[in-house]
């Protein structure tokens, strides 16, 4: 009977990641490659060199405004160049990003802010940018020019490091999930786990010189953490869309054949979707540039893969609990259509390197393989908890009772597996009401708490129920 499912890693030294920074790895990318494309967006393009200077230029002027270790500063900023660079001048400063998603209501944005506690925020200063004009803190505007010269100087190599060092467990990124209370809650990450996530991801999934790698999430959820910081470890591309308007299946083809996008991340009913608007078109397989495709946040449909596999493109499945660092395992689809169809489902995986995972029983102990048991992320992977919420944090963090250090915790997630035979797990659902839906998990409490707040209303539950077209949709 197997307790735990490891993979091995060199980025863990003792009781604590040996990795540096995600900021550090991308200065030592800018001096291995100083001209090769770092971002890309639209017409625009930023070289390593000249992404390193330009966030180190921000950096400074944000360390003025007194950005450090555990100061958090909210990034509110479309697709964009000044977006990128807004998250590598963050971390550089030592400061933790708040991604903050510009197509939120207002009060959500306010109320992240004011939950998040952000004394800073990097935004513009327009009417189309809402939190500005309420916002108590610091504005720092990233297109204003600073202080210490225009951003257009000549070229040339990086400049010397000079990021603040930082422990391993330094808060780096807040990203907020949804709360059963009715209100989000932020998970706060850390550099150690962070630059593991990235090395790790970049290894299995072979990226590397030559990728364009599509930033396609939100910048709201934690896979965009992923998709950005995976491919500057690697010395990939990131590609943005200016319009930001990806959710178009139109505007995904086209930008990914101009941009030549060789590798992608998509939620399941979303790739759905692509792939009958590809076939409604009579196309044979995805864009010629397109090598690799990532499917995470839920579980896919084995006749959807099948479907897939002779179009060539790689297929990995991710999954992942943001409270876990974004994702913990990762598994390759291969084989004939005929025989991947007759599965009963697709595998989530086996964890990556600094990861562990417990299948366990009511009692917390382990259950045998192919036997459902509840899942649980350990090793050093693990994310600090929920900003605020210690009670909630002490519910869902328990110690780890079989954790190779005094001290190991793990993260009850709440979904339901089985250890297959070759060490892969598979999802069987939940052991709660939380659901998914388009990649996004949803609380349905905090949904009902919101229609409860209307007058009319005594009374609600918040249910999902497929469509037609066999996709969930939320019904109250």
């Amino acid at each position: 009977m197997s307790t735990t499912t490891t993979a091995p890693t060199p980025a863990v030294e003792g009781d604590r990641f040996a990795t540096p920074g995600v900021h550090r790895l991308v200065e030592d990318q800018a001096r291995r490659t100083p001209h090769a494309d770092a971002v890309l967006c639209g017409d625009q393009r930023l070289g390593y060199a000249e992404l390193d200077r330009r966030a180190g230029r921000l950096a400074r002027r944000l360390r003025r405004h007194g950005v450090g270790p555990e100061v958090r500063v909210g990034i509110h900023l479309a697709r964009s160049v000044e977006l990128a660079v807004a998250v590598l001048a963050v971390l550089k400063a030592g400061g933790v990003c708040v991604p903050l998603d510009p197509g939120y209501p207002r009060d959500r944005l306010a109320f992240l802010l004011d939950d998040v506690a952000a004394p800073i925020l990097l935004t513009y200063r327009h009417p189309a940018s809402e939190p500005a004009a309420d916002y108590p803190g610091t504005v720092v505007q990233p297109d204003d020019t600073p202080e210490d010269g225009p951003w257009d100087e000549p070229e040339g190599g990086p400049q010397p490091a000079e990021s603040r060092p930082l422990h391993p467990d330094n808060l780096a990124w807040v990203a907020y999930t949804s709360g059963s209370t009715g209100t989000p809650k932020g998970v706060g990450l850390t550099h150690g786990p962070l630059a593991n996530l990235a090395l790790e991801v970049g290894r299995r999934l072979g990226l590397g010189p030559g990728d364009r790698v599509l930033q396609f999430a939100s910048i709201g959820f934690s896979v965009a953490a992923e998709e950005i910081l995976s491919t500057w470890v690697t010395g990939a591309c990131l590609v943005l869309d200016p319009e930001d308007s990806l959710a178009d299946s139109a505007r995904l083809r086209d930008v990914t054949e101009t941009q030549g996008v060789t590798v992608m991340q998509l939620t399941p009913a979303y790739w759905y979707e692509w792939s009958r608007e590809l076939e409604r078109d009579g196309l044979p397989r995805p864009p010629a540039s397109l090598r690799l495709l990532v499917v995470g946040s839920e579980a896919v449909a084995v006749d959807k893969v099948a479907a897939w596999l002779p179009t060539g493109v790689r297929l990995v499945q991710e999954y992942g609990a943001t409270e876990g660092t974004v994702s913990q395992l990762l598994y390759e689809t291969t084989g004939t259509p005929a025989d991947v169809g007759t599965w009963s489902r697709i595998p989530i995986g086996t964890p990556l390197g600094g990861v562990r995972v417990h299948v366990l029983d009511e009692r917390l102990r382990p259950v045998p393989d192919g036997r459902p048991g509840e899942l649980y992320i350990a090793g050093d992977s693990v994310s600090r908890g929920y900003l605020g919420r210690p009670g909630m944090t002490a519910e869902r963090f328990l110690a780890d009772p079989y954790g190779d250090r005094p001290g190991s915790r793990m993260y009850r997630t709440g979904d339901l597996v089985r250890r297959l035979a070759d060490g892969n797990l598979a999802f069987l659902g939940r052991i709660d009401h939380q659901i998914k839906i388009r990649g996004i998990r949803i609380e349905p409490g905090e949904v009902e708490s919101v229609i409860r707040r209307h007058p009319g209303v005594a009374e609600c539950a918040v249910l999902a129920r497929k469509t037609a077209a066999g996709t969930d949709r939320l019904c109250a």
